[in-house]
This record gives structure tokens, C-alpha cells and sequence, in this order.
């Protein structure tokens, strides 16, 4: 299905200037003329948890960029297992890898809400023609690609050649470093997901997750402040973990 914002609520924003993750965002560090474009082709709205932002194999026809919230973005086998990819977090941009900048194509994958969260929707065809336009804002966007491209390249190292506890490790350390980027307390981190799905993302068992979570809590690598949130205590013994 095509992304209908209904029954959703529509927000605002004043200007780009006052964007929640200018710093994080691809078009922040674009020229005041480039981001007033992008500004008038955006749409900001409010989606609710488990909505999704578009499935697998639907036409590609806007990109989106995360401004709050969290969000999965998740395939679907052919025996019917879903195979969760990565977490989308404020600052990440989804749904240009399935069509790049001006062609015709689908999305390769899904992407769903994990909670209330906002996003910028930018179409696609417009943004093409911007970023002919705007020679900054079409090199913003294929470093942007770069990126998605490398972290693919980082996860396959991550499932082929570590351990249990080396993947766990690298996931709070990745999980930290993205929220003290978007200007969060250092050390800190909000758990985006279920252990179901973190398990998925990391190719292992909820149970084995679950293991290698109480083994750095005991030898106080980490510290849980509630279900959903951890604090890492000893970050170089992480990093020996997450190293590959």
C-alpha cells in the first residue's frame, strides 16, 4: 500500500533551523537556500507505534527521514520468518536504497514504528530534482547511501564473525554512541526494542541475549536504569568486546 498519513496528525515544524536532529540529519549542514527547498516539498507528521512507514515491495515513492521515535526495518522471508535488519533512530533516513534518487523502483525492505514517532517525509521525484538543482544536497544524499552501504557491510562482520557477547557488546556501544550524537547523557542509552527483536537483529536467541545482558550487569560493564534504558560503567571493557 502507498503511505497514507490518515488518520495520523500532520506537525509543523517553525524552519529547519529548529529541527530536534539538525546535527544528525542529512540536510543539516546544507545552505540556508538548499534547506528552505527541501522545506517546502516536507511533510512532518505524527505516526502512532507498529504503524508502518512502507512495506516491502511497495513503490518507492518518498524517502523518510526519523525526527523522533524509533522504528525496525525488517524482511520477510520466503518460508515467512521475518528477519529484522536494524533499528531506525532519530537522524536515520530510510526508503532510498530501494530506488536511489531518480529511478523507479520498490521498497527493499519494511520499516514499522516501535513507538509514537515523527518523521519527514520528502518525495521521492521532488527530491530527485532538488538535488539536481542543489549540487550539496545530491552529495549529502548519496553519502547518506554510503553510509546505509557500510553499515550493512559492518552488521555482516558483526553475524559472521563475532561471539554472543561481542554482538551484544557492539550493540549497546553502537546503541550509546548513537544516543550521545543526537545529544543525550554520555554513557546512556534508550533500548528501542524487545529482546525479541534485539535477538533477531543480532541472529541469536532472546535467551542467549538475555544471558550475555546479566553476565556484563554482574561483571559491571553495564547498568540498567529500568526496562528500557542502560547505562554503560566501564565503556573500554565494552569496546574490548565490540572490537572485531
Amino acid at each position: 500500500m502507498a503511505f497514507q498519513p490518515q488518520p495520523l496528525t500532520e506537525v509543523r515544524q517553525a524552519h529547519c533551523e529548529v529541527c530536534p536532529i539538525k546535527k544528525l540529519a542529512f540536510c543539516g549542514r546544507l545552505d540556508s537556500d538548499t534547506q528552505a527547498a527541501l522545506y517546502r516539498v516536507s511533510q512532518q507528521i505524527k505516526l502512532a507505534p507498529h504503524y508502518h512507514i512502507f512495506q516491502e515491495d511497495e513503490p518507492a515513492d518518498s524517502a523518510f527521514q526519523l525526527l523522533e521515535g524509533a522504528a525496525k526495518a525488517y524482511k520477510v522471508l520466503p518460508d515467512g520468518r521475518v528477519h529484522l535488519i536494524g533499528f531506525i533512530m532519530p537522524g536515520d533516513l530510510v526508503g532510498l536504497s530501494g530506488r536511489g534518487l531518480w529511478g523507479h523502483g520498490i521498497y527493499s525492505c519494511s520499516v514499522e514504528t516501535l513507538v509514537p514517532s515523527v518523521v519527514c517525509r520528502y518525495p521521492a521525484h521532488q527530491l530527485g530534482k532538488l538535488s539536481e538543482r542543489f549540487p550539496d544536497l545530491k552529495r549529502s544524499l548519496l553519502e547518506r547511501t554510503g553510509t546505509l552501504l557500510n553499515a550493512a557491510q559492518e552488521r555482516m562482520v558483526l553475524l559472521g564473525r563475532r561471539s554472543a557477547a561481542e554482538r551484544v557488546a557492539h550493540f549497546m556501544v553502537s546503541l550509546v554512541e548513537r544516543a550521545e550524537s543526537a545529544g543525550g547523557p554520555s554513557g546512556e542509552a534508550w533500548v528501542p526494542a524487545r529482546q525479541q527483536d534485539i535477538a533477531d537483529h543480532l541472529g541469536l536467541t532472546p535467551e542467549t541475549v538475555s544471558r550475555v545482558w546479566a553476565d556484563f550487569r554482574r561483571e559491571g560493564l553495564i547498568r540498567p536504569c529500568d526496562s528500557r534504558h542502560i547505562v554503560i560503567t566501564d565503556r573500554s571493557a565494552l569496546l574490548t568486546y565490540s572490537q572485531p
